[in-house]
């Protein structure tokens, strides 16, 4: 293969990464990029905003993102309050359902990650343990999982 054929492909295999890793990061924000700021400083402070089909975020902002203590009511009922790092929920935090029910304990990249256990609607523990990507991971450590009779 001549040099100047190697040279085309190894520009072609960046462009095409690059179009990857741009692509990956624009769905990533594309989430709460579609809001309007209704009061105070979404930039870097503490404001407001509407999210296009999603509901409402009320917290604090850096660089223009959600980041730090805030609330997020969702249009379906849901409400988040807790910790945020660049538009996901990160750190610790409560979700709770339309229903009353809720989770409490840690977050990781949106998901549940970590230490945290679900209530019912009367505050009664449904299950508490490590959860490791959105699941309650068995293998790390169960604290209770109440029968459901």
């Amino acid at each position: 293969m001549s040099k100047l054929i190697k040279n085309i492909m190894k520009r072609l295999i960046q462009v095409a990464v690059l179009f990857l890793l741009c692509s990956t990061i624009a769905q990533a924000q594309k989430r709460y990029n579609d809001y309007k700021c209704i009061s105070g400083d979404c930039l870097n402070g503490y404001g407001t905003i509407v999210v296009k089909k999603l509901g409402k975020y009320v917290g604090y902002f850096k660089n223009g993102k959600v980041h730090g203590k805030g609330t997020f009511y969702f249009k379906n009922g849901d409400k988040y309050v807790g910790d945020y790092y660049e538009n996901r929920r990160e750190g610790k935090g409560k979700y709770y359902f339309a229903n009353g029910s809720y989770y409490s304990g840690g977050w990781k990249n949106d998901k549940r990650h970590g230490q945290g256990s679900d209530y019912d609607s009367k505050g009664d523990m449904i299950q508490g343990g490590t959860y490791v990507n959105g699941y309650l991971d068995k293998k790390a450590g169960v604290w209770y999982i109440r029968d459901r009779i």
